[in-house]
């Protein structure tokens, strides 16, 4: 699984998996840096993926993907809530 996020205002990040784009709400803190996104934002690609099913499977793999990507960036630490 191929992922990129991007973390494009104070309340949302925008994830790429496998070039399916998906918007996940959240909140950041600046102190430590941090995006702490909320779990039920992960529930649909953007057009024209909207109609592709996320299983829970898919949604824990999409899930500890950000998280351990986070870890290799130094700026940010992503966390699920």
């Amino acid at each position: 699984m191929k992922i990129k996020y991007d973390i494009i205002s104070r309340g949302i990040m925008e994830v790429e998996i496998d070039e399916k784009k998906m918007i996940i709400t959240g909140e950041v803190i600046l102190e430590p840096p941090s995006f702490y996104a909320n779990i039920n934002s992960v529930n649909k690609f953007e057009p024209p993926y909207d109609d592709l099913a996320i299983s829970d499977d898919l949604k824990f793999k999409i899930i500890k993907a950000i998280v351990l990507e986070s870890y290799k960036n130094e700026n940010v630490r992503i966390f699920f809530n």
